[in-house]
């Protein structure tokens, strides 16, 4: 979704861009473009005033019903303010233009739109409308023939109506929601407070754009790709991690995701706006009735840019048509002078520049692609669970651990023992007269399946184990697909406040061990005791924890012979996990309740080393106890 989000958010841009501007032949159409815009707007800011007085839900979402931030009918407040700190340069322009039968209406939207604006609550479309008001007036002053005395006094009467503009909406319209996000950001920097807190967390955002832009300086890590790469660079940067979110800086977005290519060519194409409009200026303002419309076009492109700093808007649509198509009715106001649009020299170049900086992106990206920035390589450095097909895990009242899927799912897990258990829950309401079905695949590491392990007929609620032989597979990780014949939803049996559609319920996988070891392989033993043990709980684990012991080898391949017991609670041993330096080599159920062995073999070179073992699911209510006792520990050489 991300891919194709940010795909369409910079394509179809271009292609409005190229559209409008072959289409926009006169600038009295263009006036009436804007006539028609202005009247959308109008009803826009209607249905923001039924948001606002009567019904703060009607077509927002809750999220910014709880933050008292209303959109219209916009994706969300920052596309609203977006939208506004834009147009509102451009409707200032067409009012001071404009005959006197519009002048009224203009009037009226302006005014709306600043009883509005507050309720927007958007801080960065503040700072936009009041940087575009600015530029509008500066523009505007530049492009008079007053005397130099004139333009100075009028230079400081913008300061003051600016100063003015800010008490206006900090001040008199207190109760807003603009106004206390604004007062509450003065009086955290006033105190000195986190500029990370004042920007909202921004920092930490644009922090792992830097880092992305830094480890993939040409392509970035992908178009779309920030998003999913985010929680990665949160976890490299040691920075917290809140939610999935966009760079919240356009420029850092294109940067991280494109590279210094894409952003250099997003550079290039703000040059070409600059040089434009240079190039045009005096044409823009060779008509001076409709001069201000053409300064608060370049006005509300200055607002766009300002935004811009503070979020990426790829998801709203709307933020990137209206730039594009001011962009276009910008550049074809004017008769257009020779330029990147007209021109067979420089449009050939253009063209070559454009097929070479292509294949050089195309390349470099597929190398990283395959290499850097592989499904393999990111989930072995950052140690991502791969599955798909399963809902978050979940507890039963007997602290059992299990996920459910969906009709079809996929697991891993480390391939550390000789035979592979699986349980399987089944919670159908109708399993007694309609089993189920569940056939289990073995699959590489993309999920597509090698070899059929089996299936399990499930007749009753409850749990069945699936078991398969695993000893003899070289993947040091296992990948099963399993898929069911059918699913059932528990809102349509139970009414239940649950719309899943679930298939079976998935508990801890485990392996069962060999106890011993032919006394003809063994070459000598050493015995540890019991007492050795050390921890929390030693030798005796009535808690959730873990408990180690030190001991030496003299060779590299060896054997552990674990003596352990487990007590049941409901009928379901311990489950204990055993590592050798922080290395699993086992995943057992303590199924007996007698003292039995384990044997776990493992290579390491000769030295010290630490076994642990770890207890994750005890249990104790209603006369039910479950606890892990460890025996002694034997190191084994065989021959």
């Amino acid at each position: 979704m991300s891919v194709l989000f940010n795909f369409f958010n910079y394509i179809t841009g271009f292609l409005l861009f190229f559209l409008f501007f072959n289409f926009l032949k006169s600038q009295r159409f263009i006036k009436k473009m804007l006539v028609l815009l202005s009247f959308s707007t109008l009803l826009a800011l209607g249905f923001a005033l039924c948001q606002k007085y009567f019904s703060p839900g009607f077509g927002n979402t809750p999220y910014w019903v709880k933050l008292n931030q209303i959109n219209s009918t916009f994706k969300d407040p920052n596309s609203f303010g977006f939208f506004l700190s834009a147009l509102l340069p451009i409707i200032l322009g067409l009012f001071l233009s404009t005959s006197r039968r519009l002048k009224v209406f203009y009037l009226i939207l302006l005014m709306l739109a600043l009883l509005i604006f507050p309720a927007i609550g958007s801080r960065s479309a503040f700072l936009a409308l009041a940087t575009s008001i600015f530029a509008f007036f500066l523009l505007s002053l530049l492009s008079s023939s007053w005397p130099p005395k004139k333009k100075v006094l009028a230079s400081f009467s913008l300061l003051f109506a600016l100063i003015f503009m800010i008490l206006f909406f900090t001040v008199f319209f207190k109760q807003t929601i603009l106004s206390q996000r604004l007062n509450w950001s003065f009086s955290q920097l006033s105190r000195k407070e986190n500029l990370n807190a004042v920007f909202t967390l921004k920092l930490n955002l644009w922090k792992t754009a830097h880092s992305m832009i830094k480890d993939f300086p040409l392509t970035g890590v992908g178009l779309g790709a920030y998003i999913i790469e985010l929680p990665n660079y949160l976890k490299l940067e040691n920075l917290p991690y809140r939610q999935t979110d966009s760079a919240e800086n356009y420029f850092l977005q294109i940067g991280s995701e494109l590279g210094l290519i894409g952003f250099f060519a997003y550079l290039w194409l703000l040059l070409e706006i600059i040089r434009q409009i240079k190039t045009n200026w005096r044409s823009y303002l060779s008509d001076n009735r409709d001069k201000f419309v053409v300064i608060g076009m370049i006005s509300g492109i200055v607002s766009i840019f300002t935004n811009y700093l503070f979020h990426s808007y790829i998801g709203g649509f709307e933020a990137k048509y209206l730039f594009w198509s001011l962009l276009a009715i910008l550049f074809a106001w004017p008769e257009m002078k020779p330029g990147l649009l007209s021109g067979k020299k420089l449009k050939t170049s253009f063209k070559f520049g454009l097929i070479i900086m292509v294949i050089i992106f195309a390349s470099v990206h597929l190398g990283n692609s395959l290499h850097s920035l592989s499904l393999p390589n990111q989930a072995a450095k950052f140690g991502w669970p791969q599955n798909f097909g399963l809902y978050e895990p979940e507890k039963d009242s007997q602290n059992n651990f299990f996920r459910w899927t969906k009709q079809a799912a996929g697991m891993s897990t480390e391939n550390v023992g000789p035979v592979l258990v699986l349980p399987v829950l089944a919670s159908y309401p109708d399993i007694a007269k309609k089993p189920v079905q569940v056939k289990i695949y073995l699959a590489d590491d993309r999920f597509k399946k090698r070899k059929r392990l089996g299936e399990i007929i499930l007749k009753q609620k409850g749990q069945a184990d699936f078991e398969s032989p695993v000893a003899r597979l070289p993947e040091k990780r296992i990948y099963l697909v399993l898929e069911m014949d059918r699913v059932w939803r528990p809102f349509k049996y139970y009414r239940a406040a649950d719309s899943r559609s679930l298939g079976v319920g998935l508990g801890r996988e485990w392996f069962k061990y060999p106890q011993n070891i032919e006394v003809s392989r063994i070459k000598a033993v050493d015995k540890l005791p019991s007492a050795l043990w050390q921890g929390k709980y030693k030798n005796r684990l009535f808690r959730n924890g873990l408990s180690f012991l030190d001991f030496e080898t003299r060779d590299k391949t060896v054997a552990i012979r674990l003596w352990a017991k487990g007590q049941k609670a409901f009928g379901v041993g311990p489950y204990v996990i055993i590592r050798c330096d922080d290395i699993i080599i086992g995943k057992t159920m303590l199924n007996e309740e007698i003292w039995a062995p384990l044997v776990f073999f493992f290579t390491a070179s000769p030295g010290q080393h630490k076994v642990s073992v770890e207890f994750i699911n005890d249990f104790y209510d209603l006369g039910q106890d479950r606890n892990v006792f460890l025996g002694d520990l034997e190191i084994i050489y065989p021959q």
